[in-house]
């Protein structure tokens, strides 16, 4: 908390991009999920654990997309990667918040997977 108490406090000197916090505990989680499924010898965890592999890598690859945009926007900005926040029971990720000194942007980053397929009358469909 001291970090961003301390990036708040800029006045006119902040030319570029800072990147107040990066995101560490996706690797991790990566890590841990290869170590399970070298580990597991039942079928349906090892295919359950590998497509959540799969996908939380995917979502790391575009979030390091949209990492170095933003770090190579030129910009007085100011960005929290992976930040995460609880209230009592309840809790929220979320993966950018761009401070600037004007407005506060949080991005979340989604990959979509999806087919689309025309039907005879051309009306396309999502899958």
């Amino acid at each position: 908390m001291a970090l961003l108490a301390f990036a708040l406090k800029d006045t006119e000197n902040l030319k570029t991009p800072i990147l107040i916090k990066e995101a560490v505990d996706s690797e991790l989680k990566i890590k841990e999920l290869q170590v399970q499924l070298e580990q597991s010898n039942d079928p349906l965890t090892k295919a359950k654990l590998l497509k959540e592999a799969q996908l939380l890598t995917l979502g790391v690859k575009g979030e390091a997309s949209v990492l170095f945009e933003l770090q190579n926007s030129f910009l007085p900005l100011h960005i929290i990667h992976d930040l995460r926040i609880e209230h009592g029971e309840h809790k929220a990720q979320l993966d950018f918040v761009v401070l600037t000194r004007k407005f506060i942007i949080v991005i979340e980053y989604f990959k979509r997977d999806f087919t689309v397929q025309f039907d005879k009358s051309n009306d396309k469909q999502l899958f």
